[in-house]
């Protein structure tokens, strides 16, 4: 059986977007969504000094930089990310997440709503 493949775009050279700085059970988490002339395009992380789980962040953004670039609609990336609970963000009341991959997931939710104003206007 044969599956048709799906290749991501290529990056493009210049993007645009913006940088959030979110509070995790760790510290803060900087997370960086850029869009292109085709929609939103990448994702980027950074834990700062703070340490945390880098990997684990780094790791889910470039997954949500791939579906991106291939064309996987946001909502279910989203989805997918949303809601995911780490032991550290649930014993820090000040955590605005549930985890990383969570406040990647609200980035990409902001982004999306940035991206729409931007085209109406």
């Amino acid at each position: 059986m044969q599956y048709n493949k799906v290749m991501p775009r290529d990056r493009a050279t210049i993007t645009q977007g913006f940088t959030e700085k979110i509070r995790t059970g760790c510290g803060n988490l900087y997370i960086t969504v850029n869009y292109d002339e085709h929609g939103i395009c990448e994702v980027f992380t950074n834990t700062g000094k703070a340490g945390g789980c880098p990997a684990q962040s780094e790791a889910s953004a470039r997954l949500a930089t791939l579906a991106l670039r291939a064309n996987v609609d946001y909502d279910s990336i989203i989805r997918q990310l949303a809601g995911i609970r780490c032991p550290a963000a649930m014993r820090n009341e000040n955590s605005q997440c549930l985890s990383c991959p969570d406040a990647i997931a609200r980035a990409l939710k902001k982004a999306i709503g940035y991206k729409q104003e931007e085209d109406n206007t």
